[in-house]
């Protein structure tokens, strides 16, 4: 079951990508953002496992079902995809956007550091 999740979560996050993949060019660092995302959504999964910790975020709740968790991510990661995509084809500068890539790409590393500096964990 906990394999099955974890595909079905990374499975998320590649639809996310799908979807507005067609309709403009996708710069490589959604991509890491990706990443990241799914980093965090992976090691927020874990929290059942730890009594002592709650989420945060509280469109979560302190203790989501893992199903709110990837829905959550899945749901942010196609916004975060589709907002790139409004960037990419409403002309705005490269550095612009990539200044939005890099910036999201932080959030959502350092919510992954945070998290595994407090214990949480994933694993394939």
């Amino acid at each position: 079951m906990k394999r099955h999740i974890k595909l079905t979560a990374l499975g998320a996050a590649l639809a996310a990508l799908s979807a507005p993949a067609s309709a403009c060019d996708i710069p490589g660092l959604e991509y890491a953002y990706l990443g990241a995302a799914t980093a965090d959504m992976l090691t927020t999964l874990d929290i059942k496992h730890h009594a002592n910790l709650q989420e945060m975020n509280a469109l979560l709740g302190t203790h989501p079902s893992d199903a709110k968790v990837v829905a959550y991510f899945a749901a942010t990661d196609a916004l975060h995809a589709a907002m790139t995509c409004e960037l990419v084809n409403g002309n705005v500068p490269h550095a612009l956007v990539s200044a939005w890539e890099y910036v999201t790409i932080g959030i959502e590393t350092g919510y992954a550091v945070h998290n595994y500096s407090i214990g949480l964990r994933f694993s394939f």
